[in-house]
């Protein structure tokens, strides 16, 4: 029987790519306009409850790319369970991610994912080197401190639903590898592969693991 492993080891790296290239991905500016009271009762701050609503716009447009404008009409219908999939759609992948300027959601029905993570960081940013110590590895690859966090953020979210350890996550657990891979030093079976890229002004990392 093929271990996880096996499955990693044995697609090519033109055909990850092309499984990237199936994901749907939607950025939205940060929503300026009046927001309905049925999603704002829910969230006392103000700030809270525009990037919610701003990340549910970014995932409907994002689901309509996927399923086409009718699937999805109420926002009820946007509902995600584990941070990981839809209530209405379990067989559609979800993540999301907001910064001050932006959100961003991608979606993903592919039968060969199982999980997938996003995050955006403005490329203007600053780390704080109090607190590297916290998310860098000797052994990551990638040495912009910056990059690092945005990529181990998305990654986080693909390997939550997946990971079954006692031991709590955290980002530190987790190495990143030259060939745009990642895996888990508690648990190096569990892996996966992301992607990094420059959109306006953020830096916007995805990652899928494989089914």
């Amino acid at each position: 029987m093929n271990t996880i492993y096996d499955k990693f080891m044995t697609l090519s790296q033109q055909e990850i790519s092309l499984l990237f290239d199936t994901l749907s991905i939607k950025l939205e500016d940060t929503y300026q306009g009046e927001i309905p009271r049925d999603v704002s009762e829910v969230y006392p701050s103000k700030k809270r409850v525009r990037d919610h609503y701003t990340s549910r716009l970014a995932l409907l447009h994002a689901l309509e790319s996927l399923k086409g404008p009718e699937s999805f009409q109420n926002y009820s219908d946007l509902i995600i369970d584990n941070h990981h999939h839809l209530r209405k759609a379990p067989e559609i992948l979800v993540s999301l991610t907001h910064t001050i300027e932006l959100a961003a959601a991608v979606v993903s029905n592919h039968p060969k994912i199982s999980s997938l993570g996003i995050d955006l960081e403005s490329t203007q940013r600053e780390m704080k080197e109090g607190i590297l110590k916290f998310f860098i590895r000797d052994e990551d690859t990638e040495s912009d401190p910056l990059k690092n966090w945005c990529i181990k953020e998305a990654a986080f979210k693909a390997l939550s639903p997946l990971y079954n350890l006692e031991k709590r996550l955290v980002l530190k657990d987790i190495i990143i590898s030259k060939d745009k891979t990642f895996f888990l030093e508690t648990l190096p079976e569990l892996k996966g592969h992301y992607s990094i890229e420059e959109r306006k002004g953020h830096y916007l990392a995805l990652a899928i693991t494989l089914a």
